[in-house]
């Protein structure tokens, strides 16, 4: 007796859905596509810096750099990316696209502004979170290299 042609679609279904999950924190599966799961605006929880050189960790919430209660991150379906950031650093807008490779998904954004496009990595893309994060180079000394990790929370408005 074999297994049947439901049987042998059933684990077909089982071994696609397995091998879905591209991010190292996010859901296995998701029924809606990745920028519907990025469309919004998203309150910055954590942005962080570390220094890949010596692991030294410098919070830039609680440097004052990021304001965890004004600042937003707003992604539309359309590819237009907006971070407001009133008390900080400043705002930027570009464009962004989300792509996968090599067993991962990460989001380019082409900023407009002198900093250009940058590849963030995407750790987690669900409904009620994003994590994401850039490697680039220090601020003070070109030859090391600082992780700049970001996590994001939807935005009630």
């Amino acid at each position: 007796m074999g297994i049947g042609k439901f049987g042998v679609i059933g684990l077909l279904v089982c071994f696609v859905l397995v091998g879905c999950s591209k991010y190292e924190e996010g859901p296995m599966v998701s029924l809606r596509f990745k920028n519907t799961r990025l469309d919004g605006f998203w309150i910055v929880e954590k942005y962080q810096m570390t220094d890949v050189n010596t692991g030294e960790v410098t919070d830039a919430i609680a440097e004052g750099w990021i304001n965890d209660k004004k600042a937003y991150v707003e992604f539309n379906k359309g590819g237009v990316y907006n971070f407001v950031n009133p008390d900080g650093f400043g705002t930027e807008s570009g464009v962004y696209i989300i792509e996968s490779g090599r067993g991962k998904n990460y989001m380019t954004i082409q900023r407009h502004s002198e900093w250009g496009e940058i590849k963030y990595y995407i750790k987690k893309l669900s409904n009620d979170h994003v994590k994401y994060y850039y490697i680039d180079e220090h601020p003070d000394d070109p030859n090391r290299k600082v992780k700049f990790e970001i996590n994001l929370i939807p935005k009630v408005i």
